[in-house]
């Protein structure tokens, strides 16, 4: 089993998330719901702003585990759990930590806070190390 030192995954940082950023996103997933780009909507919805899409915080993990593994295995499976929506302006801070071990198959628990420390999106996980990995 790993060292404590080694089961954590550095932490990265991201942000300041801007409103280009969640067009972009828009975009990329041909997905236009005018909360993400529009503060009316947004304030319409009962929300403080435009919200960061759950999609590119999920993504942000998938980032992160893939550049922690470089190229020493592969992503089997990955999950997102949104407990307090983020809004642009927001930098965040995502974060894991190896969990469990069965072989070469590793559980990783992930996270994402806010500026404020609050952990707003919570994840996991499972990769295969390659054999020489």
């Amino acid at each position: 089993m790993a060292t404590e030192a080694e089961k954590i995954l550095s932490p990265k940082e991201t942000g300041p998330i801007l409103r280009h950023h969640l067009v972009e996103w828009c975009a990329a997933e041909n997905d236009y719901y005018n909360i993400h780009y529009d503060d009316r909507a947004a304030l319409e919805m009962g929300l403080a702003s435009t919200p960061v899409q759950g999609t590119y915080k999920f993504a942000l993990f998938g980032e992160m585990v893939r550049a922690w593994l470089k190229g020493r295995g592969r992503l089997l499976r990955i999950s997102a759990s949104y407990r307090k929506p983020d809004f642009e302006g927001a930098s965040l801070r995502l974060g894991g930590e190896i969990t469990g071990r069965e072989d070469r198959v590793l559980t990783i628990s992930l996270f994402l806070e806010n500026g404020s420390g609050e952990r707003t999106t919570t994840g996991q996980a499972v990769v295969r190390l390659n054999d020489d990995g």
